[in-house]
Parts: C-alpha cells; sequence; structure tokens
C-alpha cells in the first residue's frame, strides 16, 4: 500500500461505529458533507489509514476495537487500517499476552506502527518504557502481525542522526516489514541519513526483498500550525523553508507546502528507488480537508513515476 494517511478524527468525527456491544464515537470536529469528501478522496486513492493514539485519561476510546470498527467500515476500495502501538504500553509478557488475547482483532488489520519505547537519544533524559520498540516489534512479528516502526531521518547532528540509524537497523532486524519516517522538511538531510545508512548496512539491505520505507509528510495546514509541529516535535526544517511557506500562505499560494511535499518525495523515491515504498502523510490531514482531497492525486501520480 504506497499511500498511507493518518487521518482518524477528521474521517469518523460524524459517524458512530458499533464494535460489539460497545458503541464507539468520536467528538464531531467536521461536517458530513467533509466527511465525504475525506472518505470519497480516500477511496479514489486507494490508501491505508492509519489510527494514531487516542485521548488519553478517563475518557480515552481502547484504539484496538475502535481500529477493527474502522476497518470494517471502509470499503474495500478504500484500502486498509494501520494501527499505532504505544510501547510504552506494556512489558513484553504483557504484550505477548494481549496478542493472545486478540489475535483475531489484529488480523483484520493492514499492520501495526510501533511508537515510542525507543532507548534515549543522544543528550535526552530517559523516559522509562517497560518495552523496547523493537522488542514490541519482535512480538507483533512472532505473532503473525505486520509491524514496523518510526524513525527520524533528518537530524542536525551527526550523532543522533547516527543512533536513530543505529534504532532503524535494529528495528528492521527485529522483523519490521516497514518503517514509517517522521515528517521531512529538509529533503537534503534526509537524502544524507538514507545514504549513510545503505552504505553502513550492505548485507541487511540486500536481505529486505522490497523497499520499506515510508517518507513521511506533513498534510496540508496552516502556517501557524507547521510552526507548532515543529516546535512540538523538534523537525529541524530550514529557516528559508519555512520562511517561504509563510510568505506563500501570505500571498495566498497556500499549495507551497503540496509542492514541497511532492518534490520531496521525488527526489527521495528516484534515488533510494530500493528503499522508498511509498508515503506517509500525517496528522495535518484534518486540518484542511480539501487541500489534502486535492493532494492525494498528486502524491498518486509522483508514485509512478
Amino acid at each position: 500500500m504506497p499511500l498511507i494517511v493518518e487521518w482518524l478524527p477528521p474521517l469518523l468525527s460524524s459517524v458512530h461505529l458499533k464494535h460489539g456491544s460497545d458503541l464507539i464515537s468520536r467528538p464531531r470536529s467536521v461536517g458530513y458533507d467533509e466527511a465525504a469528501v475525506i472518505q470519497r478522496s480516500l477511496c479514489d486513492n486507494h490508501v491505508a489509514v492509519a489510527v494514531p493514539t487516542l485521548a488519553r485519561g478517563p475518557r480515552r476510546v481502547p484504539s484496538l476495537p475502535f481500529a477493527v470498527a474502522l476497518a470494517e467500515t471502509l470499503p474495500p476500495s478504500c484500502g486498509s487500517v494501520l494501527l499505532h502501538h504505544r510501547a510504552r504500553d506494556f512489558d513484553v509478557s504483557g504484550l505477548r499476552q494481549h496478542l493472545q488475547d486478540h489475535q483475531d482483532a489484529y488480523r483484520q488489520l493492514h499492520g501495526v506502527l510501533v511508537v515510542y519505547g525507543d532507548p534515549p537519544r543522544p543528550g535526552c533524559p530517559a523516559v522509562e518504557s517497560p518495552c523496547l520498540a523493537k522488542d514490541a516489534i519482535e512480538c507483533f512479528t512472532r505473532a503473525g502481525v505486520r509491524c514496523g516502526g518510526a524513525v527520524n531521518m533528518c537530524s542536525l547532528d551527526p550523532l543522533m542522526a547516527a543512533s536513530e540509524a543505529r534504532r532503524m537497523t535494529d528495528k528492521l532486524e527485529a522483523g519490521a516489514s516497514f518503517i514509517v519516517s517522521q515528517p521531512v522538511l529538509d529533503a537534503s538531510l534526509a537524502h544524507s541519513f538514507l545514504q549513510a545508512w545503505r552504505d553502513d548496512n550492505p548485507s541487511l539491505l540486500s536481505n529486505i526483498k522490497s523497499p520499506f520505507l515510508y517518507v513521511g509528510l506533513l498534510a496540508p495546514t496552516s502556517v501557524d500550525s507547521l510552526k507548532f509541529f515543529v516546535r512540538r516535535v523538534g523537525v529541524p526544517a530550514a529557516r528559508h523553508v519555512l520562511a517561504r511557506l509563510v510568505r506563500s500562505e501570505r500571498r495566498g499560494q497556500g499549495d507551497a507546502l503540496d509542492d514541497l511535499n511532492v518534490s520531496t518525495f521525488v527526489h527521495l523515491s528516484g534515488h533510494f528507488r530500493d528503499i522508498v515504498a511509498g508515503v506517509y502523510l500525517t496528522s495535518g490531514a484534518s486540518r484542511d480537508v480539501s487541500r489534502v482531497a486535492r493532494l492525494l492525486p498528486r502524491l498518486r501520480e509522483s508514485l509512478s513515476l
């Protein structure tokens, strides 16, 4: 599935999903017409839908039954559902028991993307996790569930970049069938990362039978949201790139981010055909429905280049 869209809230904001005896619902954030635009766009472009971790706290909706209900609701032409799994939510024995108890549910999904659970990065405070991401990936793989991990390809710090490269290697060796990158706003950094990783892992790459990397791209959103995103997750967007996007938005040229996304993917897929499998469009998708609907066909076209 070359297109994956992290797109839960707007898609199901105005529908209720019945799963077993439980009625699962989400707050309404867009109207019925917009929800219809989203679903039609997904179907027309045959994408997989990624279900991110849902709200925390006492009102948290269980992600697995929600994802299964979504998989049952979407028409076959739309693709399938990829579920986020937080490695820190289980220890290894707890995860094994969870998989044993929910085998049938996981079989209905496209796969699982393991998030969190990485060892501390250089210079960063340690965050306790009862299960490392690579261990979670190994558990899912042994249970016969298609599973992947995440990586940040755009660190300016050489030590951080080397640490991320080792994590990607560890996840692939643990059985990950795909890797999703954090959003790429600087193609040159991602290019350098992939080139170095390819040079350092020729034997591992030769054992991988097909491309495995989904290039993370930030879905169309406002400049204010883009700035918030960059601050929140520390994506090192070059100053001139962000400044150009701000100027374009002010001039009413709202497709600048779309153009950047398409050119980034075309560049990386052209230079790393043995590695790049497709696109992972991140959660900015909930911000501007019509622009995302216009972007998907452009990405679909670029996948065929």
